[in-house]
């Protein structure tokens, strides 16, 4: 649906390879599901798009922090459990 901007980045990338489709509301979520269940070759071309695309970006935070970890003293990248145990 459109409630998506906690991943739009993601999102994005997924419509953009046409690897998903966005609906706007149940109705177009029961056709959709229709039109992939009625054509399933359709339906295993989108799966592969998408689950080649999910595997390129696979590590791609990993790939970030190593860009930007240099810039940062350990205590501030350490996960907030960590932190908060040391007090």
């Amino acid at each position: 649906g459109p409630h998506i901007q906690n991943f739009q980045e993601s999102v994005d990338i997924l419509l953009d390879g046409n690897a998903a489709r966005m609906v706007e509301d149940a109705a177009e979520l029961e056709r959709v599901v229709l039109d992939l269940a009625a054509d399933p070759v359709a339906a295993e071309k989108m799966g592969a798009r998408a689950r080649r695309i999910v595997i390129e970006h696979k590590g791609a935070s990993e790939r970030i922090m190593e860009l930007i970890r240099p810039h940062f003293t350990p205590e501030q990248i350490a996960p907030r459990e960590a932190r908060s145990e040391g007090t």
